[in-house]
């Protein structure tokens, strides 16, 4: 059947794309073939999907099982055993809602969520929550540490400023609070957010601070009360792994990053084991060998607790949750926090044409590479420990999802 009806849409030559343009299929074909395709999706989530098939049309044989439709069938039992009950009825409950809700209209859309469903179901390994000592070497976590240094831009005018952390929509943000700043200057220069650079000294020069003491002092008249009672900073956090895969992409990959620039990724040359270790063993160090670490990487890999005086202000912020795989709730939150700051429609909607429509320049998000770094991270038991250590503060304090391990 999988093999008549792929023959008879010509839907696409590879699994990959395949596998995103069956539910047109699905929905105009019946129960039967959906609880196929979930069930083919389950095995798309444990071996990698660039390496499932070649084609949808050759039969192969991986691990023994062989993926023909009528096979697939015959192993749904066997699948149902491995497969935690709760993941399986998600994901059949958001299929069948894909179904009632698809038209032509909406075609893209609705795959390109079904995507992001399926690239966040995964099959896992028991949860055992990780104890952490301070005597012993392997298992210390990370502490409450605050760094020295802040990233801070406001806008006086609305009353309103961010603190940015590296990885977290920092560019898109600084660039944002810029064109709050001053909106002609920045427009001179510049026809879209994402043209902005961190290296933009115009911007910082203006509308920088290093401390929110720095912005109390020169706008609130050294009044700490009135600038917590009157203004709003916004804080953008993100899932730990998350945010450590796109800096380590970004930056330290062979695949994208710049990694021979060996000085801000520990001189590992692109080799991830190499990285975690090193950077556990700074994290879980004294403040002193923490406060001397390179720059760089205190910004794009250090706990997020530690940074924008957290502890001190953290009744303060704003906090925004920034997850790639559902920006437009992000989105959201942050152009409503932007009505509620008296932020002029005109700007709101320039803002939100952009941050919709254009990506910044160097995003790591939904490209192969990372993909498949993603889900080699995601396997590998003794790594992921180890950033569960690195960033035990955060998962604790933004109450993220303990991270977990897929069986292989």
């Amino acid at each position: 059947m999988l093999k008549s009806l792929t023959s008879k849409y010509q839907l696409c030559e590879n699994f990959e794309t395949a596998v995103f343009s069956l539910p047109i299929v699905a929905c105009t074909n019946g129960q039967l073939f959906i609880s196929n395709l979930i069930i083919i999706n389950i095995f798309n989530i444990v071996e990698r999907r660039e390496n499932l098939f070649s084609g949808l049309n050759n039969t192969k044989n991986i691990n023994g099982i062989n993926k023909s439709n009528t096979n697939v069938i015959s192993k749904r039992s066997t699948l149902n055993n491995k497969v935690n009950d709760l993941y399986f009825e998600k994901l059949k409950s958001m299929w069948e809602k894909i179904c009632q809700e698809f038209t032509n209209n909406t075609i893209k859309h609705e795959l390109d969520e079904f995507r992001k469903d399926i690239a966040s179901l995964r099959i896992f390994k028991k949860v055992h929550p990780i104890k952490c000592s301070k005597k012993n070497v392997k298992k210390k976590c990370s502490g409450i540490v605050k760094l020295s240094f802040q990233e801070m831009y406001f806008s006086p005018k609305h009353k309103l400023a961010t603190c940015v952390i590296q990885k977290n929509f920092s560019s898109m943000m600084i660039a944002i609070m810029c064109y709050l700043f001053d909106d002609k200057k920045f427009l001179e220069k510049h026809k879209h957010l994402a043209d902005n650079e961190w290296s933009n000294m115009d911007c910082r020069t203006y509308n920088f601070a290093r401390s929110n003491n720095d912005i109390i002092k020169k706008f609130s008249n050294n009044d700490k009360q009135f600038y917590l009672k009157n203004w709003i900073s916004i804080l953008i956090v993100r899932e730990p792994i998350e945010r450590f895969i796109s800096g380590y992409m970004h930056h330290c990959s062979k695949e994208l990053g710049s990694y021979k620039y060996t000085k801000k990724c520990f001189y590992c040359n692109g080799n991830l084991n190499c990285f975690v270790k090193k950077l556990y063993r700074v994290t879980t160090s004294n403040f002193k060998n923490i406060d001397n670490s390179d720059l760089f990487i205190k910004q794009h890999f250090f706990p997020q607790t530690w940074r924008c005086e957290y502890f001190k202000y953290k009744k303060f912020y704003k906090i925004l949750k920034y997850d790639a795989s559902n920006l437009t709730t992000f989105y959201d939150s942050l152009i409503k926090l932007l009505h509620n700051r008296k932020v002029s429609s005109d700007k709101i909607d320039y803002i939100n044409k952009e941050i919709h429509t254009i990506k910044s320049y160097h995003a790591t998000s939904g490209k192969k590479a990372t993909i498949r770094f993603t889900d080699n991270l995601y396997k590998n038991e003794f790594i992921l420990k180890l950033l569960h250590r690195i960033y035990y503060p955060d998962f604790k304090e933004f109450k993220f999802p303990i991270p977990i391990v897929e069986r292989i």
